[in-house]
């Protein structure tokens, strides 16, 4: 009951149409709440009726291709089938490889937020990607959808079915020609993605298929932010030690030592996970158990000779890392094998 509560609040949210910082406001219109319920035979009815009347369908649809895009988006998020195939025959095809936002107006605000229609960033192929609609995917992969196209937030379908764990998606897709090593803008993979959201079918998968387990992440940022970051995250003034900064250059393997997932770690390094590949700040995957306190994970990287005498860039050891972040066991592991490695 909880969880039903919590998806229609969800559903309420998605068919706002409002932009909340951009202050343009759309009207709500009906038939978004007829096509993202899935109501196919009411929309049928409405479509007849148009007929009857000798009317245009623009009249259900818009004549706009931004609106006919928005539409054809919620039918996908519907998870019908029917209702994608009616939507497809009333809308211009150009719809399927589009988001529904609206390029002119201002959305660099500085918010984490930007949208509280988050539906409009979409592309039809990845509003099904993100909501597991595999039959629906069928459908507009016949009709031409881009399987390599990112939307409006940076995502491209395989990444955005990765990041939400559809493993029977991310199998199609590559089964139908997606890239296992393709990036967006920012060099995320959907490794990446799957290692962040904790999915390991996922992460095992793409890895059986061939994804880069060294690959890097590097984030956009200017050359004062990058000095900051490197200052805050090494002040001794109580700062976390053992959070790592936003801005930090990370590999899926990094990620998953982060977070603790020793499965994760495991199927990484036995799939040929680097476990001497130092970052740009010249941190070792050891420095990070150190910094973290993952000691499970040190005896793995420790099976598989990692240095465990690196120092990083501001040439603080790996052993005074454990002992900042006042993890003894990684302290004591790292004074008896440090004579050995």
């Amino acid at each position: 009951m909880k969880g039903d509560t919590h998806k229609e609040q969800s559903r309420q949210e998605l068919l706002k149409n409002v932009f909340k910082y951009a202050r343009v406001p759309h009207n709500p219109r009906i038939i978004s709440w007829i096509i993202y319920y899935g109501h196919t035979d009411i929309l049928t009815t409405i479509v007849n009726l148009v007929k009857e009347h000798n009317d245009s369908n623009d009249i259900v649809f818009g004549s706009d291709i931004t609106e006919q895009t928005r539409l054809l988006t919620l039918g996908c998020y519907s998870g019908k089938d029917d209702m994608v195939n009616l939507i497809l025959k009333y809308v211009k095809i150009g719809c399927i490889n589009r988001t529904s936002l609206d390029k002119t107006l201002n959305c660099d605000e500085p918010e984490n937020e930007i949208y509280f229609n988050m539906h409009r960033i979409n592309t039809p192929l990845t509003a099904a990607c993100d909501s597991g609609n595999l039959s629906v995917e069928h459908i507009l992969l016949r009709n031409k959808a881009n399987i390599n196209q990112c939307d409006d937030f940076d995502r491209f379908p395989l990444l955005t079915a990765s990041q939400q764990g559809h493993i029977e998606v991310v199998e199609y897709l590559l089964q139908k020609g997606g890239n296992v090593n393709q990036c967006n803008e920012n060099n995320v993979t959907c490794l990446f993605g799957a290692s962040c959201k904790g999915h390991y079918n996922v992460v095992k998968y793409l890895v059986e298929q061939g994804a880069h387990v060294n690959h890097c992440e590097p984030y956009k940022m200017t050359e004062k932010d990058l000095e900051e970051a490197i200052e805050k995250m090494f002040e001794g003034n109580g700062a976390d030690v053992n959070q790592c900064n936003e801005y930090d250059v990370s590999s899926p393997l990094y990620k998953a030592e982060m977070e603790g997932k020793i499965d994760f770690v495991e199927n990484m390094v036995a799939n040929g996970a680097d476990v001497l590949e130092c970052c740009k700040y010249n941190r070792s995957p050891f420095n990070v158990v150190c910094r973290t306190g993952h000691s499970d994970i040190a005896y793995i990287l420790l099976d598989n000779r990692t240095n465990i005498t690196q120092c990083e860039i501001l040439q603080k050891s790996q052993l005074y890392e454990a002992c900042k972040g006042g993890h003894n066991a990684v302290v004591e592991i790292s004074r008896r094998e440090g004579s050995r490695y």
